[in-house]
């Protein structure tokens, strides 16, 4: 959580404000900020695969990605 302010805001960080980056940060459904999931079925690929799809409505055509722990499963499943 503490690099989501560098990252969208590096003037206020001693940044170059050109370095901006827009930041999207999901959690998988019952982990970090995100409610439990009452639905069957929530595994690490059909996670990655919601992630991928919710770039389009945001306007993304592309992005990049940083997971640790189980977010890295979930990358390797969205590539």
């Amino acid at each position: 959580m503490k690099i989501i302010g560098p990252l969208t805001d590096p003037r206020n960080h001693d940044g170059d404000p050109g370095d901006a980056f827009h930041v999207v940060a999901p959690s998988p459904r019952g982990f970090g900020l995100s409610g439990p999931t009452h639905e069957t079925g929530w595994n690490t690929g059909r996670v990655a695969l919601a992630w991928v799809e919710l770039k389009e409505p945001l306007g993304y055509d592309r992005y990049g990605a940083q997971g640790g722990d189980t977010g890295g499963i979930i990358l390797g499943f969205s590539r």
